[in-house]
């Protein structure tokens, strides 16, 4: 992934988090309309690996395009997107790899000279955010080995 400076880890997108919330509500849902939706969604997700194993390159996000977009299907209504403001990026880039309609419609509005960024970013802070996450993960893995 593109990214504006080097970060003590590689940086990729997974739709894991994603996918076990379809699981969950697999196990609970009571509607065979939606029981059936669902099984189909995560037996169609289960063709491409990389959707769940992480997918570190701009060109891999491209090429899953479609299959992100039914992943994310429930997430991004399409009844909702042209009134909804919402986009999905990749953490710690400047890519955004999935927008609403509306949202897409602004950054159009606004042209091509604009740059979308965050007012009053901080790269050392945004630098040291990124440890200290790296550092809480790695201590919770600790933790937990130590406590099984």
């Amino acid at each position: 992934m593109q990214q504006n400076y080097q970060y003590p880890f590689k940086i990729s997108v997974s739709f894991q988090k994603v996918i076990q919330l379809y699981e969950e509500r697999l196990r609970v849902e009571k509607n065979s309309i939606a029981t059936n939706y669902i099984e189909s969604l995560l037996a169609y997700v289960k063709k491409f690996p990389d959707i769940v194993d992480g997918i570190d390159t701009e060109k891999k996000l491209e090429s899953y395009a479609d299959t992100i977009k039914i992943v994310l299907d429930d997430i991004f209504p399409n009844m909702l997107t042209s009134n909804e403001i919402k986009a999905a990026t990749v953490p710690f880039t400047p890519v955004i790899f999935y927008k609403s309609e509306r949202f897409e419609k602004i950054l159009s509005e606004a042209g091509k000279a604009y740059e979308l960024k965050p007012r009053q970013f901080n790269v050392e802070l945004n630098y040291i955010y990124a440890c200290v996450i790296m550092y809480v993960l790695y201590i919770m893995i600790f933790l937990i080995r130590k406590a099984i």
